[in-house]
């Protein structure tokens, strides 16, 4: 993860935790793993990492 910054982007932080799996810990600068990951990228509540191609895709979810 390059970055984990507030939505207003006024506030950057060293980690996160998934809303999904509270185990689940993003940090600034290091790799992330999901472990049973779904390669079917057509399932939309599945296991893996949510992301978005745009900032406003992210923001409206």
């Amino acid at each position: 993860m390059l970055v984990i910054k507030s939505i207003d982007c006024s506030v950057y932080f060293d980690e996160a935790w998934s809303t999904v799996d509270e185990n689940f810990v993003y940090r600034t600068g290091e790799w992330v793993e999901v472990q049973d990951f779904d390669e079917d990228r057509w399932n939309e509540s599945t296991t893996g990492i949510h992301f978005w191609m745009t900032r406003e895709e992210a923001v409206r979810y």
